[in-house]
């Protein structure tokens, strides 16, 4: 179900996306993936306050996570919390290393900031470029 819901956020089906994710938690209340992905959605339909509600569970579940800090991080740039934001993507990033970074820099490349070279290396542009990209909110969950 988690899969599914997630085809469908990616296509715009975002009713039918969270129905799927609350199928998919019917059935593992435990289920971090689900939570993450009903957050995301929740902030893509509008409702980032649900979003962040869902990523706070799901951190609790799971707060070694990387994508839980960088779900919530997301949904606190969407809510204009962008002091907050960094603060859980460079949290992510200690966690997630090298290859975060180097997943952020190809995201941040692709949506026009200039992360610099992708390295795995965070600070100077990459850092800049995050700024900026929580500044205006830009999707960083999802490749381009």
């Amino acid at each position: 179900m988690t899969n599914r819901g997630w085809s469908n956020t990616v296509l715009g089906n975002y009713p039918q996306a969270i129905a799927d994710y609350e199928a998919a938690l019917a059935i593992d209340p435990g289920s971090v993936l689900a939570l993450l992905d009903r957050a995301w959605t929740h902030a893509l339909m509008g409702n980032p306050q649900l979003g962040l509600s869902d990523a706070d569970a799901a951190l609790a579940m799971a707060p070694g996570r990387p994508a839980a800090l960088s779900t919530r991080a997301q949904i606190l740039a969407v809510l204009g919390r962008t002091d907050e934001a960094l603060a859980g993507f460079e949290a992510a990033i200690g966690m997630g290393g090298g290859d975060l970074v180097r997943a952020y820099q190809r995201r941040l490349a692709a949506r026009g900031y200039n992360p610099g070279p992708v390295d795995g290396g965070y600070g100077g542009r990459t850092k800049e470029a995050l700024i900026a990209c929580i500044a205006e909110a830009c999707n960083m969950l999802q490749d381009p």
